[in-house]
């Protein structure tokens, strides 16, 4: 302790005896003695300042770019897809009306995903004729891994056939399968709505379930009345697996 009070006290003799030049008094010499800096002209600021904000800008838009569009892709791209469904018999260049395509049922089948990938079939107007006997060049027909659909010209699925063989592993209960029928409806027909003068019919006869649907309604919104009845035939395996589904409807004026 001693010893260090030995040194800092020969370091405050060392410090007095130097003579500290007056810093400040050499600054202000020297300002005087150099000219000042040029200010920048006005159209030097600017493009300087333009410069930086077209940086700015680039560096936004590509942020935007890379961060937001991809998310808004991701969220309307199925959408996009149904846009042009083919149709066929007619070019490309000449898919259905967008404005009287309904795309609901084709997205809500989808979003599912229930049977793998749902994609536009690939098959020939002659091979698809084999397989639904009442296709017309106006239908658009897609296909998954284990069905394939046909949807008409407005857009509403008219007939579901399973593309294999199901073997069933058990017998489940009417209230199961009624269960399973409202998914159905659901899914596959988004826009279906219940009235109290629909009829329902559930029959288990040869190992399979066949559920009828009679639905009645009617559109009074113009000085013509008309009466719209559709029949919606589902076929279930034993233990609720999709069989088939047919669509027919009729519609009277008055």
């Amino acid at each position: 302790m001693k010893k260090d009070k030995q040194v800092l006290e020969m370091l405050k003799q060392d410090m007095d005896k130097r003579t500290i030049p007056d810093f400040w008094d050499k600054i202000q010499e020297q300002r005087q003695i150099s000219p000042p800096h040029p200010k920048l002209a006005f159209h030097q600021t600017s493009q300087s300042t333009n410069n930086t904000l077209k940086l700015l800008s680039i560096v936004a838009a590509a942020f935007f770019i890379f961060n937001v569009i991809p998310l808004t892709i991701l969220n309307i791209v199925s959408l996009t897809v149904y846009h042009k469904p083919v149709s066929f018999g007619c070019p490309p260049e000449a898919p259905p009306n967008d404005d009287t395509f309904d795309y609901s049922a084709i997205v809500s089948i989808d979003i599912k995903q229930l049977h793998g990938t749902f994609l536009p079939s690939t098959k020939t107007f002659d091979e698809l004729s084999m397989i639904f006997s009442s296709l017309k060049n106006t239908d658009v027909v897609y296909e998954d891994n284990d069905y394939i659909y046909k949807f008409d010209k407005a857009g509403t699925l008219s007939e579901m056939l399973c593309t294999h063989d199901i073997t069933p592993s058990h017998k489940i209960s009417q209230e199961d399968i009624e269960k399973i029928t409202d998914d159905i409806l659901a899914i596959y027909f988004p826009k279906f709505e219940v009235y109290t003068n629909d009829k329902i019919i559930y029959e288990y006869k040869d190992d399979i379930w066949n559920i009828n649907i009679s639905h009645f309604y009617y559109d009074g919104k113009t000085t013509t009345t008309t009466y719209y009845y559709s029949n919606i035939h589902i076929q279930l395996s034993p233990d609720g697996q999709i069989l088939k589904i047919e669509l027919s409807s009729s519609n009277e004026s008055s």
